[in-house]
């Protein structure tokens, strides 16, 4: 299966990546202290450097010399037993200092050409550390060996190169592979209830789908203005703290759904951000209160529609050594709910290092608790665990997204609790059908086996491909299709990654033109043409069976085509009309913001939203209603200031248009001898492939690019 999707990838140059779319009481306190939210805040880990595929890259010092003539190194210097000069207490700093400086005296004197000449010792190739005993140098052959054979030296390393990736974690619980074989989090979303969120990030940007804050209110509140409560955009902005104890949220976020230089594990999933915490002293707390107003939250936002695969929640205290519900039942009220409308609560087990027991909220029996390996498949040493653990995976030194555009290792089970979040959207999002218990036990019945010998507890890592193939979903899905048979009879199609299609429904006399799917929430929604006792309707359709749901009129007796920008907003095109655009999904009322007097069979914006394509059957001698081949096909681009037209000639009619990356777009034809799927270049105004595909689906209507 992997080969044929890469070709079938390959062909459209897939790339596209959709962003997917009150009070209680508060009398008990729950404060979950910054110490106890991860080690992270005090405790950062040095990863181990990954192997390079690039086999120009060296992996020693000799074949960097080799390759170079030089090598940057790290030199380890011996500090055992140096004692103060001249009875003279000293700093570890000072010391440091004297041991660098004689060894580099040491140096000087000694010094042999070989074939690449000797090397000075100067400050342009020496950086000295403060409070390490260590000295980075530029050396040849010649410097090193002297450097290797000097009383003073412990150790010689490479300075390595490190990679802005998860390329350490990912791997280890087959995220990769899973990406491999299609599934990436699409059309879902995992909510964090942490410190916030930088959606301005590179990685993350465009992922926010939904915000809110709960917090004390007054000067130790962390929401906007100060307030105890606020929902909508930037209400989640991570914490104007000092240092960086609100880097927290962001970190834990990206190793779940970052898509830039890190992926996280969903790479296509959309994220809520929750910010919970208040400011406590010199660190962070949050209310229990402020937790289940969060988790009602998500709650509500399930019940709009929001696909919501899973809640992260990288926090918690205590030490319970069984199931906890009942010391925390409005919690565990809260979670139960959740889990009861299929949103799994992923908590971390706390990083107290306890071999029989795990923290609240974890020990909650509805709630999935997760513990923490490092990257040699060991429990990590600050790990708790316990008997009613559920789940491992990677915790120590995770390479993620902090606020301000940049990246940070950090350790703790915080940074684990997000792999599986971030694996349970995998998971839905390949088959969202599958129950939460249904994910639980393949992760459980596929993760490898840890044994813990703290306590002789085996517990499972997660293994996300594993799990993916003994959930068995179908096989994903790359197009959706409308085709028009008969009588305006309109079939609703798949195509996956196989080019198998599957029919999902026939409407007769439905007259079904448009089709394009909302880049948050991943509905798909239709509109009708003229030829149909609803004409003009806009529709919701099922992407699991193709039923549709009627919205209501768009007030236009015929809309040929629908697009959404990247921001979620809903364009259609009816004939003789123009340009329409729907303001208050999921209510059909439209508005013409463009008039234009003429037909227009398929538009489209670009990925970025600053480009609408549209495609239009020129008709020459012949009625439009008959199709004539004595035409030819315009495709139109308005960028904001201007229109430009490529002109195509000797085609069959377009009446479907999406688009791919780079702004190649991706068409369907008009009563093709067979299913006909093409790639067209704006730029060159070519058409640069088209693939036939056995089905009987040969007049396609309307398609949407998933």
């Amino acid at each position: 299966m992997l080969n044929t999707l890469l070709s079938w990838r390959s062909i459209f140059q897939i790339g596209r990546v959709h962003k997917s779319m009150i009070q209680l009481l508060r009398g008990m306190s729950f404060l979950i202290l910054m110490s106890v939210l991860s080690p992270s805040f005090a405790e950062s880990s040095n990863p181990s450097f990954p192997t390079s595929s690039d086999k120009s890259f060296p992996q020693t010092i000799d074949d960097a010399i080799k390759q170079d003539g030089t090598a940057r190194i790290i030199v380890f210097l011996d500090m055992a037993g140096l004692s103060p000069r001249n009875g003279v207490r000293q700093s570890r700093e000072e010391m440091i200092a004297e041991v660098q400086d004689d060894f580099l005296k040491s140096l000087s004197s000694s010094q042999e050409p070989d074939a690449f000449g000797s090397m000075s010792i100067d400050e342009t190739n020496i950086k000295k550390f403060a409070k390490f005993p260590f000295l980075r140098m530029e050396v040849n052959a010649s410097l090193l060996k002297q450097i290797e054979n000097n009383s003073l030296t412990q150790t010689v390393e490479l300075d390595r190169l490190f990679f802005p990736n998860l390329s350490k974690s990912v791997p280890l619980i087959g995220g990769d592979e899973a990406w491999n074989m299609g599934y990436t989090g699409k059309c879902q979303a995992v909510a964090f209830l942490d410190t916030g969120v930088d959606g301005k990030h590179p990685d993350l940007v465009d992922k926010l789908v939904a915000e809110a804050c709960f917090s004390v209110s007054g000067s130790n509140s962390l929401c906007p203005d100060e307030l105890d409560e606020k929902i909508g955009t930037g209400s989640a902005t991570y914490c104007p703290e000092p240092g960086n104890v609100c880097s927290h949220g962001t970190h834990t976020a990206g190793i779940a759904v970052a898509n830039g230089d890190v992926k996280g594990v969903a790479k296509e999933a959309n994220l809520v951000a929750i910010q919970v915490f208040h400011r406590n002293g010199g660190g962070l707390s949050a209310f229990q209160s402020d937790i289940i107003f969060g988790l009602e939250y998500v709650l509500e936002l399930h019940e709009q529609g929001l696909d919501i695969a899973a809640v992260n929640m990288s926090l918690g205290g205590g030490k319970y050594y069984n199931q906890c519900d009942i010391g925390y039942s409005t919690l565990t009220t809260a979670i139960a709910k959740l889990r009861d409308v299929g949103i799994a609560t992923i908590v971390s087990s706390g990083n107290r290092g306890y071999d029989d027991a795990i923290g609240a909220p974890a020990c909650i029996s509805h709630a999935i608790s997760v513990g923490a390996t490092d990257k040699s498949d060991n429990i990590a040493s600050f790990s708790n665990s316990a008997n009613i653990l559920d789940l491992l995976a990677p915790g120590v030194g995770i390479k993620s997204t902090v606020p301000g555009g940049s990246y940070a290792y950090m350790s703790g089970t915080s940074m684990s609790a997000p792999h599986v979040t971030g694996a349970w959207a995998v998971l839905k999002s390949a088959k969202p059908s599958a129950t939460l218990d249904d994910i639980l036990t393949v992760l459980q019945d596929t993760g490898k086996p840890i044994l813990d010998t703290r306590n002789d507890i085996t517990k499972p890592l997660i293994q996300v491909d594993a799990a993916l193939e003994m959930l068995n979903p179908p096989k994903p899905i790359l197009l959706y299709g409308v085709h028009d048979a008969g009588l305006n009879n309109s079939h609703f199609f798949t195509i996956d990654t196989t080019r198998d299609v599957t029919e999902l429904s026939v409407y007769p006399g439905y007259d079904i033109e448009g089709l394009d799917i909302h880049p948050q929430s991943c509905q798909l929604y239709a509109s009708a043409g003229d030829d149909t006792s609803n004409p003009g309707h806009l529709y919701l359709v099922n992407k699991e069976n193709g039923e549709l749901t009627d919205l209501g009129s768009t007030g236009s007796q015929e809309v040929d085509a629908l697009s959404f920008s990247p921001d979620g907003k809903l364009w259609g095109w009816a004939q003789d009309e123009g340009l329409l655009r729907f303001d208050d999904l999921p209510s059909a009322t439209a508005t013409l913001v463009v008039p234009y007097e003429g037909e227009i069979e398929g538009i489209t914006w670009n990925e970025s939203g600053t480009t609408l394509y549209a495609v239009q059957n020129v008709h020459k001698g012949h009625d439009p209603d008959s199709h004539g081949l004595d035409g030819n096909v315009r495709v139109l681009a308005y960028d904001g200031s201007e229109v430009t037209a490529c002109e195509l000639d000797g085609v069959k009619e377009i009446e479907a248009l999406d688009t791919l990356p780079d702004d190649n777009l991706i068409i369907g034809y008009h009563e093709h001898d067979k299913l006909v799927i093409g790639v067209l270049n704006f730029e060159s105004c070519s058409i640069t492939h088209e693939e036939e595909i056995s089905s009987p689906y040969n007049d396609v209507e309307g398609i949407a690019w998933f």
